[in-house]
């Protein structure tokens, strides 16, 4: 009888914690690389769908023109509304002009959603350069071949 009292005595489980923080610490710098690639991230408005592009470069960080079917947007805050900038029979949009300028910088990056006419994206285009921009990039959604 005492005998089987001692074989049903209940052992703890044993867990190796090393081999568990080593599995947990590769994880973690895993996923520190995976974040951090070095690749730029726009963050585009929801009612702005970009147009799709074999283009394989990533994106600098620059000053963002966002060009809506509403309105302009430089870093998110509206600079003008874009039916009114199509009546207009000027080139240079005097209001983006004044905001990039106070900006500063030398390189700008568009993001203009593809239902936009080409007359509006020529307007911001000509107003960059005319602020002294050197650089003007396009914002499109990569596409896979």
């Amino acid at each position: 009888m005492i005998r089987r009292m001692k074989r049903k005595k209940s052992m703890v489980p044993y867990i190796n914690l090393i081999s568990l923080m080593d599995i947990f610490t590769i994880l973690v710098i895993f996923l520190l690389f995976q974040a951090s690639n070095g690749e730029e991230v726009l963050s585009v408005a929801k009612d702005v769908i970009l147009p799709a592009s074999t283009a394989s470069q990533p994106p600098e960080r620059a000053l963002t023109v966002t060009v809506t079917p509403k309105e302009i947007l430089v870093d998110g805050t509206p600079v003008a509304e874009t039916a009114a900038v199509l009546q207009e029979k000027e080139v240079v949009i005097a209001s983006l002009q004044t905001r990039i300028s106070a900006e500063g910088g030398k390189k700008v990056t568009i993001l203009g959603d593809r239902t936009i006419p080409f007359a509006l994206l020529k307007k911001v285009m000509v107003t960059c350069t005319d602020s002294g921009i050197e650089q003007i990039s396009l914002a499109v959604l990569s596409r896979e071949m």
